[in-house]
């Protein structure tokens, strides 16, 4: 697996140059480290390659990896349209992909690799799920739990991307 994950080529690099815009980010992240130090099992921790973090189950013979896009929020909430959205490119000539297809694409790059694909914030949720539970009072959602109409947005920009 690890000449694997060297070969797949990097989606993007800018997580490493534009270090201080990424605070709630590297935050975040030493949190996850100290979690994980704690359980005192193996693991390898990897920053801003292939996604802004990966965690690897063994440092020496990894065999599943959990990736993680991890986005600050100074104001609202996150809606479905801003995880699926595609920014226009700061040169206004490409499009950027969307969150959801960043995490997407690790299931086809990695295929039976992926352990996880998550979307970590400190802002919380406005979307509609199944059930009578509010999004903006849960702290983790899976994507499972979405309607069957949110399901088919993503799956319908997956397509397009």
């Amino acid at each position: 697996m690890k000449n694997q994950f060297l070969k797949v080529k990097v989606r993007e690099s800018s997580g490493s140059i534009s270090d201080s815009r990424f605070d709630y980010q590297k935050d975040w992240s030493i949190c996850k480290l100290l979690e994980e130090h704690n359980k005192q099992s193996d693991y390898i921790f990897i920053f801003d390659y292939h996604d802004d973090l990966i965690i690897m189950d063994s440092e020496a013979n990894p065999s599943k990896i959990s990736f993680y896009q991890i986005k600050g929020k100074k104001n609202g909430k996150w809606s479905l349209n801003d995880l699926v959205k595609s920014d226009l490119s700061k040169d206004k000539e490409s499009y950027l992909l969307s969150i959801i297809w960043k995490l997407y694409s690790h299931k086809i790059n990695f295929v039976d690799k992926v352990d996880s694909v998550n979307f970590v914030s400190n802002a919380s949720f406005k979307l509609s799920l199944t059930s009578n539970e509010k999004s903006e009072s849960k702290s983790t959602i899976c994507i499972v739990e979405l309607t069957p109409k949110d399901k088919i947005k993503i799956h319908e920009k997956l397509k397009v991307e």
